[in-house]
């Protein structure tokens, strides 16, 4: 007969085991607790960095928040100077690092290695704080470049290489909507190249990167965007105030097509090279014009540029550019596109084919001269302490502004942007008169006491490289110059404002990077009896600024060395700065 163990024995031994695992448990936690409170205490105790922990490699350990933000920045200031190259065939477009925009994120890297160990669930503190302790903690910045950085250098280096590819463009002529078809042309993934240049900074590192020329058509056309572009009712002309501010709202006419007929005409005109048109209902305001008598009294800022050495093309293509911008309202908080205010820079519009440059030296380019209105007019809105919102120096010095001033535009790509930030309305008045473009800002100044001067100062100079190509069509000794080359430079600007003439603030506003133009001598190898030809004197290709205090009022500069501009400068324009444009020879229009 077997015995049954009691229910009092039982109930005896399950509490020993009960207290014995709690007893465990208890010592377990003890210790872990005190360990935990050592690491944290240690590790996390304080809001400093932990000792051990690292940014991108960067020992931090010890620092504040602030302080750590501030030896990442200046580590990373180190790839500022880091150089990407595009390659295309022979030729090597060099840039820096600083001429993008790049934000590393420092303050959030450093926020992370503060917070590190001291945030979150114990367990999540205790396994940081151990990592501290293993030295096992590296913190990585997440760098973000500017698209838009990138994009931008991006258009002027197609600028600069000179795509073939002219995209179809339209325009209202009275009571015809003018279309012109584009043609196909060499041109480059823009796509892929935003691609590599954006992974090459992300990278950190100095590379190169193969630019190939492809075969691209344009756009097709889009009837259906056209008509919504362009079909819309009329507005009447009216001025109003709302919240203290002055607003025009300028007369518009109305227009009327049938999509049909577009797409139609379109379509019959697929290898027409021509200009052709459809003809559209005019729908007129009842109310067109706003007195304007009490309006626009005063100049706000002007500023002129001379067109000495431009020829009869390029001063054409100015005009057009003058008068597309001429008369141009912006209402308070509004922003003025260059690009908008343009007529399309096609030939069916009248622009000329005149002088621009490219990476292979001078060409021939349709609108060659736009760019010295854009860039007259950035200069203007500069001393009237207008708000810029979009601006980027041509690849190559120009010489109708002062280095660092110029503001270098590309059709549907690259703009130039400004704000009016006053509370009144504003409007641009451009035109040509005597070989001058006049450029000037009419409004009501915010503050008659205060003034601008702009500041130029070149920080760095890059002699061109001189290329030697052989002809054997020419005697042997017998040296021609088909390009001469221009210099590079680096051109910070400042903006100073002065109350009443006293000094109140000096802002840096952008650096400009002018890339140098390679010399381009032809040397002859035929060999003849009587070679004697002796080698032609070719201009030096050193800049020579203005000395200090000098005028900024620019010189316009062309293949040949023309005589300095005569005329006094707009009172608006008068700061003086060390970065004036150089002598001639060195520098070259752009378009």
């Amino acid at each position: 007969m077997s015995e049954k163990m009691s229910p009092k024995k039982t109930s005896i031994d399950v509490k020993k085991v009960v207290i014995a695992a709690a007893a465990v448990i208890v010592l377990v936690m003890a210790v872990t607790g005190a360990y935990c409170s050592f690491l944290v205490s240690h590790y996390g105790g304080s809001k400093a960095i932990a000792s051990g922990i690292t940014i991108d490699g960067i020992d931090v350990g010890g620092m504040d928040e602030k302080q750590a933000e501030n030896a990442v920045l200046e580590s990373k200031e180190a790839l500022a100077s880091n150089t990407l190259e595009l390659v295309m065939d022979e030729k090597i477009t060099t840039a820096e690092f600083s001429e993008f925009e790049i934000d590393y994120h420092a303050d959030e890297a450093a926020k992370k290695a503060v917070d590190y160990g001291k945030t979150g669930s114990l367990l999540k503190r205790i396994s940081e704080c151990r990592n501290i302790k293993k030295g096992k903690v590296n913190i990585e910045t997440e760098p973000e470049v500017s698209e838009e950085s990138v994009s931008d250098y991006v258009s002027a280096y197609f600028q600069s290489i000179g795509s073939t590819v002219v995209e179809n463009s339209y325009r209202i002529d009275g009571d015809k909507l003018v279309l012109q078809n584009g043609k196909s042309g060499q041109g480059v993934d823009r796509d892929a190249l935003i691609k590599d240049i954006t992974e090459l900074l992300l990278s950190g590192k100095a590379g190169k990167i193969g630019v190939n020329l492809a075969h691209i058509d344009p756009m097709p056309w889009d009837a259906a965007a056209i008509e919504k572009e362009v079909c819309k009712g009329p507005e009447n002309a009216s001025y109003e105030k709302r919240d203290g501010k002055g607003y025009i709202v300028e007369a518009k006419r109305g227009y009327k097509f049938k999509l049909s007929d577009l797409e139609k005409l379109i379509a019959d005109n697929k290898e027409n090279d021509k200009p052709y048109s459809l003809k559209i209902e005019v729908i007129e305001p009842t109310v067109k014009t706003v007195d304007e008598s009490g309006l626009f009294k005063e100049v706000i800022s002007e500023y002129t540029s001379s067109l000495a050495g431009s020829d009869a093309n390029r001063r054409k293509n100015v005009e057009i550019a003058c008068a597309s911008v001429n008369g141009s309202v912006l209402n308070p908080g509004e922003i003025f596109s260059y690009n908008a205010a343009l007529d399309p820079v096609t030939a069916a519009a009248g622009y000329r084919e005149a002088t621009i440059f490219t990476t292979k030296g001078h060409e021939a380019g349709i609108g060659g001269g736009v760019c010295q209105v854009s860039s007259t007019l950035y200069s203007a809105a500069l001393y009237g302490n207008f708000e810029i919102v979009k601006r980027r120096n041509h690849m190559y010095i120009v010489g109708y502004v002062p280095y660092g001033q110029d503001a270098t535009v590309y059709e549907g790509e690259l703009d130039f942007r400004f704000k009016n930030n006053t509370n009144e309305p504003i409007k641009i008045t451009a035109a040509v008169s005597g070989g001058t473009v006049y450029i000037k800002i009419l409004g009501k100044k915010p503050d008659p006491s205060l003034k601008v001067e702009i500041e130029n100062i070149i920080v760095n100079r890059s002699q061109p490289q001189t290329v030697v190509k052989e002809d054997p069509s020419l005697p042997e000794g017998k040296v021609t110059v088909s390009e001469k080359g221009t210099i590079g430079l680096t051109v910070d600007t400042y903006k100073k404002i002065f109350k009443n003439g006293e000094l109140q603030s000096r802002e840096y506003l952008h650096r400009s990077v002018y890339k140098p133009i390679d010399r381009v001598e032809i040397h002859g190898t035929a060999k003849s009896a009587e070679t004697s030809a002796e080698p032609e004197n070719a201009p030096e290709n050193t800049e020579k600024p203005q000395n200090e205090g000098a005028s900024n009022k620019p010189q316009t500069s062309d293949e040949s060395v023309s005589k300095p501009a005569t005329e006094k400068p707009a009172e608006s324009g008068n700061a003086s700065t060390a970065a004036t444009a150089a002598e001639s020879h060195d520098s070259y229009e752009g378009i």
